[in-house]
């Protein structure tokens, strides 16, 4: 059996054996399940070997069936090491304290990393962060990722978009800035109507500025006017006005996305390996994966005795994964089609768009391949301004 890196952090014997029924012993350990190797043989009727802790104890009743002398040479391993410091607990509590000082200040945001910044101030972005309650030496899970960005999206109208990740005790910040500010049009004179910018149904008009061409109710198709410019027109004159307002509408999308017969699945290759771990206040010690994508599994866990620390060994099962094309059910044809139609609806549907209905249909085609129907309906703003032209 090779020696690892289990046998080493488990503690290990180095026994020397001596008797006439040396074979007949190595046998019967072998043969118990015992953990042996480095067998060499040191004399005529003598032979030096290491075996695990638990092996050890379990060799006295076959000592005594085969009638052979052991004893012990010397005893290695990592807990054996530690053991060593029982008597010096000074040394060994110190180094508890900074291992433990350790794992409880990486749970904890010590560097604030802000980038992307051109026009926007970076000291007053980590400023806003603070007014929010994050900063430096604030717990990593008190900080908000997935809201976080909006937030400072709100504070600065310069911010077009704001990420925030976490990485080690590393807070992370990216942020997009926004081109440069146009003027504000709101209250221009260039004479401007609202037309229709999708087909849908008015739900409700809200006019600022300009007069209303349609009523709640009416259906109305993409590039009609919906609020003119243009007050008045006779032949007394005209008068024009920059249009402003709201136009909301029921807007219905319909998308299909096909699957099948056969997706994209995670699969075994084939390829695995066993590998030893250790746990120490639970984190987890161990090899690099030398796959890009795997599964792993305990085989079996072990609580390492005689040890003042927490330590745990595990025996693992890694196996690598790949992505190739395999049989799908129906439910999972289903999935993925659905998966696959959803992304088309969240290009076309504005973020801003209030989903009123939503109906999914499936068909299956005749090479068993199902296709995904997706009606939405939503209430959106339609109304986009233009100039006027032609008019005067």
């Amino acid at each position: 059996m090779r020696f690892g890196v289990w046998h080493y952090l488990s503690g290990y014997v180095i026994i020397d054996i001596k008797g006439k029924n040396l074979e007949r012993f190595l046998n019967r350990v072998v043969q118990s399940g015992g953990d042996i190797w480095h067998v060499r043989r040191t004399g005529s009727e003598s032979v030096r070997a290491c075996v695990s802790v638990a092996t050890f104890y379990a060799l006295r009743p076959i000592v005594r069936q085969c009638g052979v002398r052991i004893s012990i040479a010397a005893k290695r391993g990592a807990v054996v090491s530690l053991s060593r410091f029982r008597f010096r607990k000074a040394l060994l509590y110190g180094w508890m304290v900074v291992l433990a000082l350790i794992i409880a200040a990486s749970r904890y945001v010590w560097i604030v990393d802000v980038s992307g910044c051109d026009r926007v101030d970076a000291d007053k972005l980590i400023a806003s962060l603070k007014d929010m309650g994050v900063g430096i030496g604030t717990h990593k899970r008190a900080v908000a990722t997935y809201s976080l960005g909006q937030r400072l999206m709100a504070t600065d109208e310069r911010i077009a978009w704001a990420g925030v990740s976490i990485s080690g005790v590393v807070l992370k910040i990216e942020i997009s800035e926004a081109g440069e500010t146009k003027p504000d049009t709101s209250q221009s004179t260039e004479p401007t109507s609202l037309y229709a910018a999708k087909d849908g149904i008015v739900t409700e008009l809200k006019v600022i500025d300009g007069k209303a061409k349609v009523n709640v109710g009416d259906a109305v198709v993409k590039g009609q006017e919906l609020v003119s410019g243009i007050l008045r027109n006779d032949e007394f004159g005209f008068i024009t006005t920059a249009a402003r307002g709201a136009v909301s509408a029921n807007v219905i999308y319909v998308v299909s996305a096909k699957a099948g017969p056969t997706i994209e699945k995670l699969s075994l290759s084939g390829t695995e390996a066993y590998y030893n771990a250790v746990k120490l206040f639970g984190i987890c010690i161990a090899d690099e994966p030398e796959y890009a994508s795997y599964t792993d599994e305990t085989v079996c866990e072990y609580e390492l005795t005689g040890c003042i620390l927490p330590l745990k060994a595990e025996r693992r099962l890694r196996q690598e994964t790949i992505v190739k094309q395999s049989p799908a059910s129906r439910q999972e044809l289903e999935q993925a089609a659905a998966a696959k139609a959803q992304d088309k609806l969240n290009e076309l549907i504005p973020h801003s768009a209030t989903i009123i209905s939503k109906h999914t249909e499936y068909e299956t085609d005749a090479d068993d391949a199902v296709t995904a129907i997706i009606r939405i309906m939503t209430e959106e703003n339609i109304a986009e301004a233009r100039g006027i032209y032609g008019q005067q």
